[in-house]
């Protein structure tokens, strides 16, 4: 664990814990500090989100934010530019969930 020094005081400056992983040691969390990020929202027939769960192995969970049937379905991409760990880009799919049986409660 040591302390990255940051010239601008921020929340960026702190202790982190350093871990070995499979590419070698990292320092925990993670810090973002320049990153850019694009979104896009699509509707889904439910059915085939509860397909694609069930061959994820997640076949417990059902999707929360639903719509005349459709399931709201976020892709994600990001351009981490500056980060603790060097530059690099993601890419996320995500569909809220909740177990099966469970009434999702909003507010």
């Amino acid at each position: 664990m040591h302390w990255i020094p940051d010239a601008r005081p921020t929340r960026f400056s702190m202790l982190q814990p350093t871990v070995l992983t499979n590419a070698g040691p990292v320092e925990l969390s993670i810090l973002y500090r320049k990153a850019r990020n694009l979104d896009a929202f699509f509707l889904v027939d439910r059915e085939r989100i509860q397909v694609a769960l069930g061959e994820a192995g997640a076949s417990t969970l059902q999707p929360t934010c639903e719509w005349r049937g459709e399931v709201l379905v976020t892709l994600a991409c990001f351009e981490h530019r500056e980060t603790t760990i060097g530059p690099y880009n993601e890419i996320a799919l995500a569909v809220a969930v909740v177990r099966k049986n469970v009434t999702p409660r909003f507010g």
